[in-house]
């Protein structure tokens, strides 16, 4: 549930052993690297129970989701490629087995190879 401080502090809910997590979002200025604001945040922070992460860490649940999805992509790309290769070495022989009586009649007459 989301509350604004003031509606959680009336509640009277927040104590010693209370289970609530704070969340703040910060906005960087233009040019500066996320990185490099946590690695300076980390390091200003004497609190062990602060936990700072940057966008890219903040949704660990939603990077195992896309990296399975991608896994999947590739698994389902490769098949494809697989299956697609085979369809055209079966088209190829098919065509071939059509023209195996025209190519011995013309070897016959003297066609030569490559021409």
């Amino acid at each position: 549930m989301l509350l604004n401080a003031a509606s959680l502090e009336a509640t009277g809910l927040v104590r010693f052993g209370s289970r609530v997590r704070h969340r703040t979002l910060v906005r960087l200025p233009a040019g500066l690297e996320p990185r490099m604001a946590r690695t300076a945040l980390v390091e200003a922070m004497a609190d062990p129970a602060v936990r700072v992460a940057t966008f890219d860490e903040a949704q660990p649940g939603l990077r195992r989701f896309f990296d399975q999805l991608t896994t999947y992509l590739r698994l389902v790309g490769v098949t494809s490629l697989l299956v697609g290769g085979i369809g055209v070495a079966a088209a190829v022989r098919a065509f071939l087995a059509r023209k195996v009586g025209t190519i011995a009649i013309l070897r016959c007459l003297g066609r030569a190879r490559g021409r």
